[in-house]
């Protein structure tokens, strides 16, 4: 109410966003797509590419969740148009991620691993090593399923190493107890 007052549209759907997130964690889906489509409506009149793009990402998540793999694939192909004309290179690569879980789920892991390596690449030229321990653990857990067992190994080795020069005690443990 207060951003409707102050004529804050941009606020106003970041606020969406947020309730909206609170309703996905809360189960209660419906409501989040809801809110998410309105959030939209709001970026789409301002010209918000970038954010629009973001939430769409949120919506690809619902969708993945409900089993609609290929209305998510859509999404995120769109937000990844949107990152390549942007020239952000890093949501590009986090995108990927998202694409590239999506092919495991349709059962294409050599695109998945095409994808995951090729983030791999942007992560180690940007220097986000924190980015590029949890896309070693995706390599490994494809080629697990792969029964590629040494080379699951050394993804995980050097996921772990990371996460142990990083101190990131979930990733340690993640990584670790796999």
């Amino acid at each position: 109410q207060v951003f409707d007052d102050l004529g804050d549209r941009r606020e106003r759907a970041v606020t969406l966003g947020d309730i909206a997130r609170i309703h996905v964690s809360r189960g209660d889906v419906d409501e989040a797509l809801k809110l998410y489509k309105e959030e939209l409506k709001v970026y789409d009149d301002l010209g918000d590419r970038r954010s629009r793009a973001v939430t769409l990402g949120d919506i690809a998540r619902i969708h993945r969740s409900r089993g609609d793999v290929d209305e998510a694939l859509k999404l995120h192909k769109e937000m990844l148009q949107v990152f390549d004309d942007l020239g952000d290179r890093r949501s590009r690569a986090v995108t990927l991620g998202d694409i590239a879980r999506i092919q495991v789920d349709r059962g294409d892991v050599d695109e998945a691993l095409k994808l995951h390596k090729e983030r791999l690449q942007v992560f180690d030229e940007l220097g986000d090593i924190d980015s590029k321990a949890a896309t070693l653990w995706d390599l490994a857990q494809i080629e697990l399923q792969r029964e590629s067992f040494q080379t699951a190994f050394d993804y995980l080795t050097e996921s772990y190493a990371i996460n142990l020069k990083l101190r990131r005690l979930d990733g340690i443990c993640f990584v670790g107890l796999d």
